[in-house]
């Protein structure tokens, strides 16, 4: 009977990690197809297995100025999405800054024509992983440079 429940918790523990690993894994061949932020963010495409949490998000309009906050949540590799956001983004005419990596990721790129930046925060939990987005101008569209 021991043997049993041992196997049977096996079971279950290997068959919820197998299911961590579904989404976008790396070295796949098929891309996720991608959904957009709202508003005039189109140029930050999000994978279709991250979902807004628009509790925990906020858009900002004044003037010309657009900014956000943005916070997404799905069942994804941290790894994965990282590359993800790093080809896509670049896709976009973003340019990756810099970023660093192990415990979370964070990405930081710019688009120095508008003036824009954005930033993206990926930490991976237990069950789920969260994606943390900023998006606004540059310090130097700010001052009218």
């Amino acid at each position: 009977m021991k043997r049993k429940l041992i196997l049977v918790v096996a079971i279950f523990c290997l068959s919820l990690l197998g299911c961590r690993t579904l989404g976008i894994g790396e070295g796949s061949e098929k891309s996720a197809a991608p959904t957009t932020l709202p508003s005039d963010f189109s140029d930050i495409p999000i994978p279709k297995e991250l979902k807004l949490d628009k509790k925990s998000s906020l858009l900002f309009e004044g003037g010309p100025y657009k900014s956000g906050y943005f916070v997404y949540k799905g069942r994804v590799e941290a790894s994965s999405l990282a590359e993800y956001f790093k080809n896509a983004l670049q896709g976009y005419g973003w340019v990756l800054l810099n970023n660093f990596k192990y415990r979370h990721y964070l990405l930081n790129f710019i688009k120095e024509k508008e003036q824009r930046s954005c930033i993206i925060l990926i930490k991976e939990g237990f069950w789920t992983t969260e994606v943390h987005l900023w998006v606004g101008p540059t310090e130097g569209k700010l001052k009218g440079s």
